[in-house]
């Protein structure tokens, strides 16, 4: 019986460190769960303010659309793009996006996630800009991103009239 209760006891703690190594980021299936709609919701610790969030879509394992306000390294105005298309590549925890949104310039975004599951992820996060083959912009943070789970798309169209605007305008 004394046997038993060790062969019984030793099953249920294989068991459970083998349940244990799908928790671990090493195998975490990354490639999977990162499909889909993912908004900001903290940098650096801090909620994301709304009009500076971007919005990363991964279409597949392999593309990608990023929407969001982002510097111009040629003259530092603000720019909003609308669903930019990247090149993914995914190697472990690291995804890496790629973009050329002119002739001479690469956007890249790389994160190395920490943790994801279907409806949040937490990365390092940091973002380079090369025009003509020198770095002109580097920004790294920790980003914390929730998934959009519910599109209101539809939700939203109709007539819409203003009432008030105020603020620097």
């Amino acid at each position: 019986m004394k046997k038993l209760l060790i062969i019984l006891v030793g099953a249920v703690l294989a068991f459970a460190s083998c349940n244990k190594k799908n928790d671990n980021n090493d195998d975490f299936n990354l490639a999977e769960k990162i499909i889909g709609k993912w908004v900001e919701a903290e940098v650096d610790g801090h909620v994301a303010l709304t009009d500076e969030q971007t919005v990363t879509t991964f279409i597949s394992t392999t593309v990608a659309t990023v929407s969001g306000v982002r510097f111009r390294h040629n003259d530092s105005q603000m720019v909003w793009n609308d669903s930019r298309l990247y090149e993914v590549k995914i190697e472990g925890q690291n995804v890496t996006l790629t973009t050329s949104p002119n002739p001479g310039t690469t956007l890249i975004n790389e994160l190395n996630v920490k943790s994801i599951t279907n409806t949040g992820m937490v990365c390092r996060f940091k973002h380079s800009t090369i025009h003509n083959g020198e770095t002109v912009d580097v920004r790294e943070h920790e980003i914390r991103y929730e998934k959009v789970t519910k599109d209101f798309g539809d939700d939203i169209y109709g007539m819409w009239g203003c009432v008030e605007i105020t603020g620097g305008f």
